[in-house]
């Protein structure tokens, strides 16, 4: 009994020994193919451990039924196996999620994975024939590297892993570790030389990949920087209150010293990738033709979508043709290059969280044995950021940062250590992680601007924090329209409705070298007037585009206007990602939500009396929603069609990511 228990050990410990080694290969192969470590975190290492350790205890049991022996296998045998097994399970759940992406059944997907360890296991034997005799140990580690290898090249460089190019490279790699394999054979000298070249082309590769942030042009002296924030499905009324209830609230606060706080600001749309795009151009989603038409409900499939209009200047372009190094840190999916929205950075770091880039973690966690976190935090942000700063201050040029946080996004993930929060406490477990989402990227960013603030370039750089969009709460007590995947009333989310909690977004602006005061304004605004408020701030001079846009520039000057600026008279929004097309037009005092297919009855209402739109005016004031009715059809005829370009392809890793993110089913 105690020589099995001790085999059971022994097995155990070296199966933990290989996960970790799995681990760290992954790590290499991610430093040398994405350009970074993808983790550091204890948790990672502990469940690459025990996968291992259960790997090889699941080898050391079939290797005693098979052989019908109570010999125990050598341990670098038995760790080597185990290594490869970890291997197998990626393979697995691979090919089984991409077969999935494709509309197959479970049982073909099934079929589809089992056909995959098949071949992974004559691959396996290959490579045990090619090493020869007694070093079929160094098979196995060869198999599980080429795995890594491939699926970290395809997550990270291709969109269909059945895509020419990612086949070829598959093929490269098959070809590599065979002749890896047979060059065991030859003399050590000429192994290790191979695998110096093969490091070499490695790193020259990622050096090949990394952009250089060396400015088209000479800027013009004295242009300010940017630094631009956009949080993630941040509703103004939660960070309000965040701001003014919290410490990490009152820290952004403070970080954020001598700015003008907007409080009357509107989305273009309820969802991110309309809204970011309406950010860039200063166009409504439909003259940038940036989205995707409606679905029906959340079980239908995401239709295809278009590219950023070619006619729509995005920011970053107008910026890097005057000298500006521009640069971005996203985390969200559907704001991948292929959708256009790249266009103008010279370098777009795509901060995808490990679990894209490590299959096994994904794997663990449709298994239901990890809860994966689908974007990486505010702190892996913040860590991002400050390199980026790093490199735009050596180049001497004036930059562009675009800082993407993800937090408050669902999946919500539970914070620890935030300070205590007694307000927070009284919300019901929901809407409490969602205003500690908020809190934690409220604490990283402030770290991101006391660090900016203690370089030289603090004076002249200009910061703006704002939202794509809000998000909808129980709360909030909304008819139910929409159901999620388990058929349940849709409480929670954004993307389907137009009331204040989706679109009424945060925006804060400090111009350079700050106010002489904290200004506090209750100007109407919408996101597409940021395009022209920056114009005027950096002395772009961009020629107006789309709809009319006010600049909020002259709430911003060192001295307050005598006169107040000419205010928005009314915000346009439409562009909902489920559920019935909806437009709404928004002015000072009242909401019209009209349904252009005729499913639901026109909404109005009166925001003054009613903020929290409960209460249908539809029938109670005609002239007013006559007059409103009128400026919305007239709104919509005045939008000009964009140039389309071609469809955006969405990568099999998207598609599984944005259904991580509650996009997809």
């Amino acid at each position: 009994m105690r020589s099995r228990l001790a085999r059971i050990v022994g097995s155990a410990l070296v199966g933990g020994v290989a996960g970790l080694a799995a681990l760290i290969s992954a790590e290499l192969i991610s430093l040398a193919a994405v350009g970074r470590i993808l983790s550091a975190s204890r948790d990672f290492a502990a469940l690459y451990a025990a996968f291992g350790a259960v790997a090889a205890l699941v080898v050391d049991r079939c290797h005693a039924v098979w052989t019908r022996s109570t010999k125990a296998l050598d341990p670098l045998r038995l760790g080597a196996m185990a290594f490869a097994l970890i291997g197998a399970a990626v393979v697995y759940h691979r090919v089984n999620g991409v077969i999935g992406f494709h509309g197959f059944s479970a049982p073909a997907r099934v079929a589809a994975g089992v056909a995959a360890l098949l071949a992974y296991l004559s691959w396996t034997a290959m490579l045990r024939i090619a090493v020869g005799p007694g070093r079929d140990w160094i098979a196995f580690v060869l198999a599980g590297l080429s795995v890594q290898v491939a699926i970290m090249l395809n997550q990270a460089f291709f969109f269909s892993s059945f895509g020419k190019r990612a086949l070829l490279a598959d093929a490269a790699i098959v070809a590599t570790t065979m002749i890896a394999a047979l060059l065991i054979r030859a003399p050590r000298r000429l192994a290790i030389a191979v695998g110096v070249v093969a490091a070499a082309a490695l790193v020259a590769f990622r050096l090949h990949q990394k952009p250089d942030l060396a400015p088209v042009v000479t800027a013009e002296p004295g242009r300010p920087n940017l630094i631009f924030v956009l949080i993630d499905t941040l509703r103004a009324d939660v960070f309000d209150r965040v701001i003014s209830e919290t410490e990490e609230g009152r820290q952004l606060h403070g970080a954020l010293r001598n700015s003008a706080w907007f409080r009357d600001v509107e989305s273009t749309a309820p969802w991110t990738l309309p809204s970011v795009a309406s950010i860039m151009t200063g166009l409504y989603p439909a003259e940038h033709g940036l989205l995707i038409p409606p679905r029906p409900n959340e079980d239908s499939p995401i239709p295809p979508m278009h590219k950023l209009s070619a006619s729509a200047r995005t920011l970053a372009e107008e910026l890097r043709d005057r000298g500006y190094v521009t640069a971005a840190i996203m985390t969200n999916d559907w704001l991948e290059p292929t959708t256009g929205i790249a266009r103008g950075f010279l370098r777009y770091d795509f901060l995808a969280c490990p679990s894209r880039y490590l299959p096994l973690l994904r794997a663990l966690g449709d298994w239901g044995l990890l809860d994966c976190p689908p974007y990486e935090d505010a702190q892996a942000v913040r860590g991002r950021v400050i390199e980026h700063l790093a490199d735009l201050e050596a180049s001497r040029s004036p930059f562009f940062l675009w800082i993407h946080f993800m937090d408050p996004h669902e999946p919500l993930i539970p914070i620890a250590g935030l300070t205590p929060d007694p307000e927070g406490e009284k919300l019901a477990p929901l809407e409490r992680l969602y205003r500690d989402d908020v809190r934690y990227a409220a604490r990283e960013l402030a770290h991101v601007l006391e660090y900016a603030a203690s370089r030289p370039w603090w004076a002249r750089t200009i910061v703006v924090v704002t939202a794509d969009h809000g998000e909808m709460l129980p709360s909030d007590r909304r008819p139910i329209r929409v159901r999620g995947f388990d058929g349940k009333p849709r409480t929670y989310g954004h993307g389907f409705t137009l009331y204040e909690e989706i679109t009424h977004v945060p925006l804060v602006i400090r111009p350079a070298n700050g106010l002489p005061e904290e200004r506090v304004l209750d100007s109407p605004t919408s996101l597409i007037d940021v395009r022209a408020t920056l114009s005027d701030l950096m002395g772009l001079g961009l020629s107006p585009v789309g709809p009319p846009s006010y600049s909020l520039a002259p709430w911003l000057w060192p001295v307050s206007p005598e006169t107040p600026p000419e205010r928005r008279p009314w915000s346009y929004i439409s562009s909902n990602l489920v559920g019935p097309a909806q437009e709404a037009i928004r002015s000072d005092y009242f909401k019209l939500i009209v349904y252009p297919n005729g499913e639901y009855h026109t909404e109005f209402y009166d925001l003054a009396a009613d903020p929290g739109e409960h209460a249908n005016h539809a029938n109670r004031d005609p002239d007013e929603l006559a007059r409103t009715m009128t400026q919305l059809e007239s709104t919509r005829a005045a939008l000009k069609a964009p140039e389309q370009t071609a469809l955006a392809p969405m990568s099999e890793q998207t598609r599984e990511q944005l259904k991580a993110l509650g996009y997809a089913k």
